[in-house]
This record gives structure tokens, C-alpha cells and sequence, in this order.
């Protein structure tokens, strides 16, 4: 892992939750008012904290995490053929996902919310009512997309290749994490 991945993933993420907190603010706009006026308003409510927040988790605990994981799949499956590449999707899938997502929402909840018996039961909830919904569009997203990933690409570039599906993805994170 580099200092060069961590601020590509930093970049990303601050992206990804700029595009949620616009879709967020677009569809709460009144479509009376001008794309303009709509924009303007942006830039007065834009949450510069939040997406500081998403930028240090997808460079300092996203991308060092995820590209431990990688290694390790790749000692587990070191081949390049068919059952290994899908062995692998299935491992990222059903082992990685679901960690991930969880120490998402807790880490956003502690942030957001400081250590508190609030962040407790915000995560809770999160664990139990919103992580459910997410995994499963994790798996429609990123599993088609983890088999391309690792049948085409090099390991060295895989963190490169999620961060550029990631921008999508992220805005989609960052919108179920504000709920």
C-alpha cells in the first residue's frame, strides 16, 4: 500500500460523498426552482466536515485495510484460473463485504456522534436496519465487477481499479450512512 493509493482513495471518497450530499439536496429542492439557484444553495448547505470525514476514511482506514485484504486473497487464492478468481469474488463477497460495511457504519457513527451511548445505538440501528440493504447492493455492484477486477487485472492495480468504481459506490455509502 502507498501514500499514493491512500490519497487516491481520499480523493475518491470526497468526491463520492460531495455527489450523495448533492443528490440529497437536489431531490429535497423544489423543481420550481432554477438548476442554478439549486446549485448556489448547494454551496451554502454543503457539509465541508462530512466530506472531510469520508476523505479520511477511504484514505487512513479504507485503503490500508483493504489492501492487507488483498494480499491475503491472493495467498489464499494464488492461482489465475476460473474456480480460484471466483473463490476469491466469493471470499471478498461474503467475508470482506460485510466486515467492511460494518466498520464503515461504525466508524461514521463514532465519528459523527463521539463515543457515546448515542453512537451505540446509532450503530445498532445501522448494523441492523440499513447494512442488510447495503450488502445486498454491494453484491449487485461489486461482485460482477470484483470478478472482472481480479480475472483481468493485476493485484497491484486492484485498489487503483475499486477506487475508480468506487465514485458511484461511495455516493451511494454516504447516502445510506446519512439516513
Amino acid at each position: 500500500m502507498s501514500r499514493k493509493s491512500m490519497l487516491q482513495s481520499a480523493v475518491i471518497w470526497s468526491i463520492g460523498d460531495t455527489i450523495a450530499q448533492y443528490m440529497s439536496f437536489y431531490s429535497s429542492s423544489s423543481s420550481k426552482v432554477s438548476d442554478g439557484a439549486v446549485a448556489a444553495g448547494f454551496f451554502d448547505q454543503f457539509d465541508t466536515r462530512r466530506t472531510l470525514i469520508a476523505a479520511s476514511y477511504g484514505g487512513l482506514v479504507f485503503t490500508p485495510i483493504a489492501s492487507r485484504w488483498y494480499q491475503h486473497v491472493v495467498r489464499l487464492f494464488p492461482q489465475t484460473t476460473l474456480p480460484s478468481i471466483t473463490r476469491r469474488v466469493l471470499a471478498d463477497q461474503l467475508l470482506w463485504s460485510p466486515v467492511a460495511l460494518a466498520i464503515y457504519f461504525s466508524t461514521m457513527s463514532l465519528v459523527h456522534l463521539g463515543p457515546s451511548i448515542d453512537a451505540v445505538h446509532d450503530v445498532q440501528y445501522k448494523i441492523g436496519t440499513v447494512l442488510p440493504p447495503t450488502l445486498v447492493t454491494n453484491w449487485m455492484f461489486w461482485m460482477p465487477l470484483q470478478f472482472v477486477n481480479f480475472f483481468f487485472v493485476a493485484p497491484h492495480r486492484w485498489i487503483l481499479t475499486v477506487n475508480l468504481a468506487a465514485i458511484p459506490w461511495t455516493a451511494y455509502l454516504s447516502y445510506m450512512e446519512a439516513k
